[in-house]
C-alpha cells in the first residue's frame, strides 16, 4: 500500500505551465514527490492546462515511483456512435501506457447524464441509463483483458450520484463492479461523503475490489465548489473507515486537493499520521 498525489495545487501547477521545456515540466512534479517523501504518482491521461506531456516521462521518476492513471474527462455514452469515442480513446491511452511496462492501473469515471457539465441535468430515462451501462459493460469487458496483457488493471470511479452519473446510488455501482471479474472500484471518498453516501458501507460490499481512495476532504453543504476537494482535517469527513478496508501492496491512496501544494503536503502529512500504523508510505 502505499501514497501517491494527483493534483499539484492551482499555485504549483501555474508554474509548471510556465515552464517551456517538458523537462523543467516534469523537474518540479519530481521535486515536489520528493518534498512528499511518497512512492506514488496518479497521472491524469492528459494535462491541456500545464502543458505536461505524459508521453515524456523522464526515467527517474519511471525508476523511482510507482504509477497509476487516470482518464480525464466527464462523457455521455448514449449509444454506438459514443461508444466508438471511447473505444478510441481507451485504444490511445493504451498506446501511450504499454510503452512504459510501468503504470499500474487506469481509472476513469462512470458516464454522465448530459454534455452540459456542471450544469447537469436527470434528463435520462431509466431505459436510457441502462442502455448507458451496457455500452459501458461492454467497453470494459473489451478493455480488460487487452490491458491485463501489459499488468494493467482497469478501475471505476465512485462517481454514483444519481442526477449527474448514471448509476442510481452506490447499490448499482456496488453491482456492477462485482458483476464484472477483474474490473476494480477507485473510491471518491469526498464525492461519497458530499453526496451522503457511506465509503465504509462500500468498503463493507466491494472487499477485495477497492483498487485506490482519493482522497480530500469534504463538508457535506451546498457550495460543491468550496466544500469538495479539501483540506484534510478541514471538511467533516471521519477517515477512521480506513481501518476497514483490505489492502494489499498495490493499493494507493492519491491525493486530490485542488487549491495550493501547501493543503497537499498538511493532507499527506495527517494520513501519514493517523495511518501511519496500517501501511508503510
Amino acid at each position: 500500500m502505499y501514497l501517491a498525489v494527483k493534483e499539484f495545487g492551482n499555485d504549483l501547477s501555474r508554474k509548471i505551465a510556465l515552464e517551456k521545456e517538458q523537462n523543467l515540466k516534469w523537474k518540479e512534479v519530481e521535486l515536489f514527490l520528493k518534498q512528499l517523501e511518497i512512492k506514488g504518482l496518479h497521472v491524469e491521461s492528459r494535462y491541456d492546462s500545464m502543458g505536461l506531456k505524459i508521453e515524456n516521462f523522464p526515467d527517474s521518476i519511471l525508476s523511482e515511483y510507482r504509477i497509476t492513471m487516470h482518464k480525464n474527462g466527464l462523457n455521455t455514452l448514449y449509444n454506438d456512435d459514443e461508444y466508438e469515442i471511447w473505444d478510441k480513446e481507451f485504444e490511445s491511452i493504451f498506446n501511450t501506457i504499454k510503452k512504459y511496462n510501468k503504470i499500474e492501473d487506469l481509472s476513469f469515471h462512470p458516464p454522465v447524464t448530459t454534455k452540459n457539465h456542471p450544469f447537469f441535468l436527470d434528463n435520462l430515462s431509466n431505459d436510457e441509463r441502462v442502455n448507458s451501462q451496457r455500452l459501458l459493460k461492454k467497453l470494459i469487458l473489451k478493455w480488460i483483458p487487452i490491458f491485463k496483457e501489459i499488468h494493467v488493471t482497469l478501475s471505476l470511479e465512485s462517481h454514483i450520484s444519481e442526477k449527474f452519473f448514471i448509476f442510481y446510488g452506490p447499490d448499482e455501482y456496488i453491482d456492477f463492479i462485482n458483476s464484472i471479474d477483474d474490473l476494480y472500484a477507485l473510491l471518491d471518498v469526498a464525492h461519497n461523503h458530499y453526496d451522503r453516501y457511506s465509503n465504509e458501507y462500500l468498503i463493507k460490499k466491494l472487499k477485495g475490489k477497492i483498487s485506490g481512495l482519493h482522497i480530500s476532504d469534504a463538508i457535506q453543504g451546498e457550495n460543491f465548489r468550496e466544500d469538495i476537494h479539501r483540506e484534510v482535517g478541514k471538511g467533516d469527513i471521519d477517515f477512521s473507515f480506513i481501518e476497514n478496508l483490505e489492502i494489499n501492496d498495490k493499493t494507493f491512496f492519491a491525493f486530490e486537493i485542488k487549491k495550493n501544494k501547501e493543503e497537499i503536503i498538511n493532507s499527506v502529512s495527517a494520513i501519514k499520521k493517523q495511518f501511519n500504523h496500517i501501511f508503510n508510505t
